[in-house]
């Protein structure tokens, strides 16, 4: 019984390592979502950016879409707050965190913690 509690609190403590958590669940999630289509190319490049830097603004964006106005780079981050893939970091901020709260995201997070042998059960496939 010790040795399978010990076996928890180290899944515990490797999802608590950013490093971890970023390489091995966050990352790998992502790309099986851009995989499956669940997302186009620009959302994976700005959850890609959002997970490597935590935090995000408008201005970090640029650099994905070159070209574009500030105006519409603002509307692009609306719709990935309406799609429930970014949210503020704080309320009303204009810095944004991702968010796993999207039904594809959240699918693709499963899959990924259920290959790194975080669920107990196997998911159906």
């Amino acid at each position: 019984m010790l040795s399978g509690l010990a076996r928890e609190i180290n899944k515990i403590d490797r999802l608590l390592d950013y490093s971890y958590l970023q390489n091995n669940i966050l990352l790998p999630a992502i790309r099986f979502a851009l995989e499956r289509e669940y997302v186009t190319d620009y959302e994976f490049k700005i959850l890609e950016m959002a997970i490597r830097k935590k935090i995000i603004r408008a201005k970090d964006l640029e650099i994905i879409f070159s070209g574009k106005s500030p105006s519409e780079i603002s509307r692009i981050i609306r719709r990935l707050k309406e799609k429930k893939m970014l949210m503020p970091s704080k309320e009303k901020a204009r810095k944004y965190v991702i968010r796993f709260e999207n039904n594809y995201l959240l699918r693709a997070i499963i899959e990924v913690l259920d290959k790194e042998g975080f669920l107990p059960i196997p998911v159906d496939k």
